[in-house]
């Protein structure tokens, strides 16, 4: 306190105007502190995230741009290819199906005219006798199927010799 005791009144004047800067200047301090822990809170609350836009950003280079059109192209390129192949693949299957029932329809016709029944445990006496030749008609249609000559032989229960002349007949005429 001598430093006090030797001062004259401008020297407390001095002193009391910068203990009340000293103190404005704390509170402001203060204030500023409280204020920044309010915002530093603010920042550790997460954020929602934004919606992503349904579009593409206008802002992105251009080859993105070409990129996105040409996958898109593609895509529906493909889509395309594969609609078409599948409506090829039911027409097939319907025309298979058709071809089937003419098959069997055949092959009903060919039981009822004496031909020995395709059903496996079929008797004896359902197949033709030996002298009776098969219709050539069934034979053609039988092969226009795809059957080969064996298998027509044996369905029709006739010599396989028979069954190819019959169709070498067909293929002169």
């Amino acid at each position: 306190m001598i430093l006090l005791a030797q001062s004259d009144h401008l020297m407390l004047f001095v002193l009391v105007a910068l203990g009340l800067i000293i103190a404005i200047l704390l509170m402001r301090a203060h204030r500023r502190l409280a204020r920044g822990r309010d915002d530093d809170r603010a920042l550790v609350v997460p954020r929602r995230p934004k919606p992503e836009p349904a579009t593409r950003l206008m802002d992105g280079p251009p080859e993105l741009a070409r990129w996105e059109v040409e996958m898109h192209q593609t895509a529906r390129d493909l889509s395309a290819e594969l609609n078409s192949r599948a409506s090829v693949l039911r027409a097939m299957v319907a025309e298979a199906d058709r071809a089937a029932e003419r098959l069997e329809a055949a092959l009903r016709k060919a039981g009822a005219a004496g031909a020995p029944s395709s059903r496996p445990g079929a008797s004896a006496s359902a197949r033709p006798q030996a002298g009776v030749a098969p219709a050539p008609e069934t034979v053609y249609l039988l092969a226009d199927y795809g059957f080969p000559s064996g298998d027509i032989a044996s369905r029709l229960g006739r010599p396989l010799d028979e069954i190819e002349r019959i169709l070498r007949a067909r293929d002169i005429d």
